[in-house]
């Protein structure tokens, strides 16, 4: 769940204008985190289905309004880390 939390990440990171790795791996941590202490309230399968689901419609809605580079944002979605630059 984590690999897919790290889309909404760096979409989200190259429509505010940073660097798309800095919003991956700060989404990956935080999300890390809210599953780990969504965990210990709920069930683990529970927590990690709510971050799951509410990261990728994140994703998608970062997407939607990233239209400048739809060619780095299809890279980070399929997973072409090359095809990622480090500015944006």
């Amino acid at each position: 769940a984590l690999a897919h939390v790290g889309f909404p990440g760096a979409t989200g990171a190259a429509l505010v204008g940073l660097s798309p790795f800095f919003g991956l791996t700060a989404f990956t941590l935080a999300a890390g985190i809210g599953i780990g202490l969504l965990g210990e309230r709920a069930h683990r399968d529970v927590a990690i289905g709510i971050v799951l689901t509410l990261s990728l419609g994140l994703g998608l809605l970062f997407l939607h309004f990233y239209t400048t580079n739809a060619a780095q944002a299809t890279s980070v979605l399929f997973g072409n880390v090359f095809g990622i630059d480090f500015r944006t």
